[in-house]
């Protein structure tokens, strides 16, 4: 059985889904379950797909990360550390829960957002959160950066209010206007 499981993770490790599964089988880790990995739908899916030769789609290069913690924790798209290393010209945005009606509702003072921005094009190229329901927010950026949006987008958009999702629109203005202040130099 455990062979079984392990031509399956490699498998599906060989078409960008990695899974641990079958842990829980050997003995000395019957009760060890701390290392397996749930698929979500969408990738279970393709893996089906993929195990009866059933013509699918590709995964999205697109994928969110979440961190289910206290705080919460996910993010999509570029790193800083990835843009510096491709050299690519970019602006950072940010949002703090603190200055938010919702997030003073929800006594969550630590949580922030952050959108990096190319300023060439004003895509958005990444978002970063940790806070209360990051894990459900990262997906409104996930949601821009797959249409190819810019920021105008975010700052334009009417978010209800008061939600921890108007922490979109804060960040949006705030890179909005250091890239403002940049043109000014040029």
């Amino acid at each position: 059985m455990f062979s079984l499981q392990v031509e399956l993770v490699a498998l599906l490790k060989n078409h960008a889904v990695a899974v641990l599964i079958g842990v829980a089988t050997r003995p000395q880790f019957q009760d060890e379950w701390s290392y397996t990995t749930l698929l979500d739908s969408t990738q279970g899916r393709l893996a089906a797909y993929h195990a009866f030769d059933e013509p699918g789609a590709k995964l999205m290069d697109l994928q969110p990360i979440g961190i289910y913690s206290i705080p919460e924790v996910s993010y999509v798209g570029a790193t800083e550390v990835d843009l510096t290393k491709e050299s690519v010209p970019y602006e950072v945005g940010v949002s703090r829960y603190r200055e938010l009606a919702r997030g003073q509702i929800a006594g969550d003072t630590y949580g922030m957002l952050k959108i990096l921005v190319s300023t060439d094009d004003l895509k958005l190229l990444g978002v970063h959160i940790f806070g209360s329901g990051a894990t459900d927010l990262v997906h409104i950026g996930q949601a821009v950066m797959g249409c190819g949006g810019t920021v105008e987008y975010l700052v334009d958009a009417v978010f209800n209010y008061p939600t921890l999702s108007e922490a979109y629109k804060v960040a949006a203005l705030d890179v909005m206007n250091k890239i403002r202040a940049l043109k000014q130099f040029h």
